[in-house]
């Protein structure tokens, strides 16, 4: 997936990063190592470019694993560039909120 690190690409924005962590992690066999959080939330603001973009290829190689990077492939290739983070970002521009 070219994609996901073209452009100065590092990851989703939040939101989008939790859901695809939910596809990995509904695909996840039971009874192996969790599936790695993603580097959001209060670590988001202290990981740097590097991290981010390891763990999210992380999740990327594990949706490969399990059968679900098609799926995510087109959830990713659907966002626009303002719902991603990129090489540098200061930050996002508003707080983003996560599902409970």
């Amino acid at each position: 997936m070219q994609f996901v690190s073209s452009d100065g690409r590092v990851c989703p924005h939040p939101l989008h990063w939790f859901h695809v962590f939910e596809i990995v992690s509904n695909r996840h066999p039971a009874g192996q190592t969790a599936v790695s959080v993603p580097l959001i939330l209060g670590v988001w603001h202290y990981a740097s470019d590097h991290e981010k973009r390891e763990r999210f290829h992380e999740h990327l190689y594990l949706a490969s694993k399990y059968g679900a990077l098609a799926e995510i492939d087109e959830y990713l290739r659907s966002r626009k560039d303002e719902e991603w983070y990129f090489e540098g970002s200061r930050g996002l521009s508003k707080r983003v909120h996560l599902p409970c």
